[in-house]
């Protein structure tokens, strides 16, 4: 008789108490972070701190390639003062405008002049030259020239050779018509008259001399060499009668477009002026045409008349000698 077998049971799946313990904790873990993110107090993210990248949102703050509506003071037309070295510095030779500030100077304004020229008491007639250096310019020499002929003047212009052509050209030779002088103020307003050799020298004077006379028909007889520097050598061996300065409003220091600015370059003329001077002005600014339309008025109702550098100086002037007024 066969033993009966005994029943076996299905075998029961049980979890590793290990296990489940790490699952507990996993769930509580998990129900706690859920309630703490469902329960936060709610913020806003003010706009400055914003980090969307879309094009609505970017702003450019790189300020080097920004552009600005005014020209720097960057003058192409290059403000060279006189009383310097001009070989640090040149004269742009293009036919635009190109000083740098914007803007009008006006002169409907009232203008505060603080210096006061008294009248001959004789009521004869006194005499000075203005000039104008480093031009021609295609607007403000016109202007400047306009501007003289209204109270029966001339004025003497000393152009850079290679501004003579184009629009500054045309300029030039719109001033010469109306009996002003032209004289040279070399060629590129780059070399100095006392330290640069004979070669550079002789080209300078050569080139502006023949831009000078193919413009106009006719050949300048004054010089004024760039900076006023000019070796006393070359002075007495020249064929130019060299022409320097007494009166110098600085208006290259204040050619800012600004009423303050051209006010300041009037009062420096008249604190200065005397008969027989020459006084040392710039054509290519603005702020000396405008300074011009205050001066002449005021100059001619004290007497003074308007006269070209040839004029003021008569039979005294004579080449290779310099001078810096008519006395």
């Amino acid at each position: 008789m066969k033993r009966a077998r005994p029943r076996r049971g299905k075998k029961r799946f049980r979890i590793p108490p290990l296990l489940s313990v790490t699952v507990l904790v996993i769930l509580v873990v998990g129900a706690v972070a859920i309630a703490a993110y469902l329960h936060r107090p709610t913020e806003e993210v003010p706009p400055s701190q914003e980090t969307s990248t879309s094009p609505q949102h970017m702003e450019i703050t790189d300020t080097d390639t920004q552009t600005s509506s005014t020209l720097s003071e960057v003058d192409t037309d290059t403000d060279l003062p006189e009383t310097t070295s001009s070989s640090e510095a040149s004269v742009s030779d293009t036919d635009t405008d190109t000083t740098t500030d914007t803007g009008t100077a006006s002169t409907d304004k009232e203008v505060v002049v603080t210096t006061i020229i008294p009248p001959p008491n004789d009521g004869t007639s006194k005499k000075i030259a203005f000039t104008f250096d480093d031009g021609p310019h295609f607007n403000f020499t016109r202007q400047i020239a306009e501007e003289f002929v209204k109270y029966g003047g001339k004025c003497t212009y000393f152009v850079v050779g290679n501004r003579v052509k184009g629009s500054n050209g045309e300029a030039m030779a719109y001033a010469a018509s109306l009996g002003h002088e032209i004289g040279s103020h070399s060629f590129t307003h780059t070399a100095n008259f006392k330290t640069c050799g004979t070669e550079v020298y002789d080209s300078e004077l050569r080139q502006a001399h023949d831009a000078i006379q193919s413009a106009i028909g006719v050949a300048p007889t004054l010089m004024r060499p760039p900076g006023g520097n000019i070796t006393k050598d070359r002075i007495a061996a020249s064929q130019y009668s060299i022409i320097m300065w007494n009166v110098d409003p600085h208006d290259w220091q204040y050619k800012k477009v600004s009423e303050a600015n051209v006010t300041t370059i009037v009062n420096n003329v008249l604190g200065h002026v005397t008969d027989g001077d020459i006084i040392l002005m710039h054509d290519i600014y603005e702020n000396t045409a405008e300074a011009v339309k205050i001066l002449l008025p005021m100059l001619k109702d004290a007497g003074y008349e308007f006269v070209t550098v040839s004029e003021l100086l008569g039979d005294y002037k004579a080449p290779g000698i310099r001078y810096h007024n008519a006395y």
